[in-house]
């Protein structure tokens, strides 16, 4: 980005699946003022790493803002890069969702689970 005065700012990445659904928000000083980024005159590259494992493999679309943040923005950049995502299954899984499954975008974490029986559930009761 460039810059013709010193400042902090933060860059946001937003995510969008195939069909311009917003899936997800990549931020770099927005939510944690620590990550801000220095500017000063002139330009300044920003390299950032995602973790992007969780996203359903399928094609995704980003558009990149530059803000002050809670403040206002600097510069909105709209559809910007296209990429896709053709993960291998975890460890222990069959297969890697799909956006073409239409369930969605983002695979959330699994956890764990318990289970009670209903007759031990009455007899609590």
């Amino acid at each position: 980005m460039s810059s013709t005065v010193s400042d902090t700012v933060s860059v946001d990445l937003r995510v969008f699946d195939s069909v311009g659904t917003p899936v997800g928000f990549a931020a770099i000083g927005s939510f944690n003022h620590h990550h801000e980024i220095p500017v000063e005159p002139g330009a300044t590259l920003v390299h950032s790493r995602h973790d992007i494992s969780r996203l359903a493999a399928g094609a995704y679309i980003v558009s990149v803002d530059v803000a002050e943040p809670m403040v206002g923005y600097h510069d909105r950049a709209e559809q910007i890069l296209r990429f896709e995502t053709h993960p291998k299954a975890l460890a222990g899984c069959y297969r890697h969702m799909e956006q073409a499954w239409g369930f969605g975008s983002v695979e959330l974490p699994y956890v764990g689970h318990s289970t009670t029986r209903e007759a031990d559930a009455q007899l609590e009761s």
